[in-house]
């Protein structure tokens, strides 16, 4: 009995100083592909391409600057472990949600993240 008191004191007093310490991670970030300038952004991102039935997604797991080692295990096979950047074709009127499992072994922490692209035709 002793020692449960002692762990639920102990997990009482640390649990605030530990959580404090834990940050949040980036979000994912997208854009979809368009002849202008595209810029990602966070969780979300939507284009009107007029008579587009196809665009392509690109989706950015992890933000500069990156870890020395990491891995990025993305929902989707084809894209790469190695690269924080997976780029998809999307249809139009068919979201596409991506979502990742960041591994960084510099300072040993994961995390998951997703993010969802949508494209209109705008006809």
């Amino acid at each position: 009995m002793k020692k449960l008191v002692t762990l639920v004191l102990a997990c009482a007093l640390l649990g605030p100083a530990i959580a404090a310490t834990a940050q949040t991670p980036p979000p994912m970030s997208c854009f979809v592909d368009t002849p202008a300038y595209d810029e990602f952004t966070p969780e979300y991102c939507f284009a009107v391409i007029p008579g587009a039935r196809f665009a392509t997604a690109v989706f950015r797991a992890l933000p500069p600057p990156l870890p020395n080692r990491f891995e990025v295990r993305w929902s989707d096979t084809r894209c790469d472990p190695k690269s924080p950047i997976c780029s998809v074709r999307i249809a139009a009127y068919r979201p596409k949600t991506m979502t990742a499992l960041v591994l960084n072994f510099d300072n040993f922490t994961f995390y998951e993240v997703s993010a969802t692209a949508e494209l209109e035709a705008g006809y």
